[in-house]
Parts: structure tokens; sequence; C-alpha cells
């Protein structure tokens, strides 16, 4: 969505925006080792006011995607979210920018949220995602005992003689 910060009523606006999945899900795929898919689209829900320097632009994202368990490898759905927190400022001809967290920059008084959504949904995403377990250290996700799954897949007994032959050498 295009803002014109010039024309925010004193109040600001808030608004609702469905995001692009197939925009997002081709952001992710930039990189070669990704592994997680947005499965529905995430919905923003924000307010954009104007301060003495620019605007305030406040918010949430939610949504789904499918991801790898960290503990077991299944592919799940689960829940994000990401929070909108920024100062929106205008970038003066030959300004030195400021490289803050929490600051936008924006020209001829138009700031585009697209691609700062996109950059802070997919900046909250963890590459290891775990599901929480539940008090029997069963996951919430798929109810499986992942805990059990991935000690039983690590042995502390292996010998490196016993490497060495499994290999074939000698």
């Amino acid at each position: 969505m295009k803002i014109k910060i010039s024309s925010l009523p004193a109040r600001g606006i808030s608004f609702e925006e469905e995001m692009d999945k197939d925009a997002l899900n081709a952001r992710l795929n930039e990189s070669q080792t990704n592994d997680i898919t947005i499965e529905i689209a995430p919905k923003l829900s924000a307010t954009v006011t104007k301060c003495m320097d620019g605007a305030e632009f406040k918010g949430k994202m939610e949504g789904v995607v499918k991801q790898a368990c960290s503990s077991c490898a299944e592919e799940l759905n689960h829940n994000v979210s990401a929070k909108i927190d920024y100062t929106l400022k205008p970038l003066k001809a030959g300004e030195v920018l400021e490289d803050d967290i929490g600051i936008s920059y924006f020209e001829d008084d138009h700031f585009e949220t697209t691609n700062l959504c996109e950059e802070t949904l997919i900046m909250s995403l963890s590459p290891f995602w775990k599901p929480e377990l539940d008090e029997n250290e069963f996951c919430k996700q798929c109810g499986k005992n992942c805990k059990a799954k991935v000690e039983s897949t690590v042995s502390t007994t292996v010998k490196l003689a016993d490497l060495f032959k499994k290999a074939g050498v000698n």
C-alpha cells in the first residue's frame, strides 16, 4: 500500500491488508536453503500517524507457514506473527542515512508499506522452529513424542574404529 504522508489526517489512518503470498514465497526462495513456505497469506493490521518529522507505522501481521520441525524434521503448518513498529522519516537530498533499527525512509512524500512488511515478516521467521511440548513431552503440533525420536537417533557409544570399519577403511 502506498501512503502519502502529507495527506494523513491528524488522527492517522488504520487499515487492514492481505499480503501477497506468492510474492512472499518468491522472496523466501531467493535463499537456496529455504524450507519455509507461506501457506496462508499474512494479514496486516496497521496504523500510520503523523509525527513531527515523519510518521509512525505500527501494527501486526499474522499468517500460516509450513516448516520442518527442528526436532523430528516433519513438515508442519504453524502460525506466525510479526510486530510492525517503525518511524518513517523523509529522505532529504544529500542526507546521510542513519542506520538505525526501527527507522525507515521515504522519498517524495510517499511511503510504500509492502517491502518493509515483507522484510519484517521474513526476518521474524526462525530457521530452527521447534513446536512447544506438552507436560508429557509430546509435540503440541503433531501429537508425537518428537524428543524421544531425536534421542533415539543419537548414539553416544560409537567408537571411531567402528566408523572406520563401516566406511571400509582399514
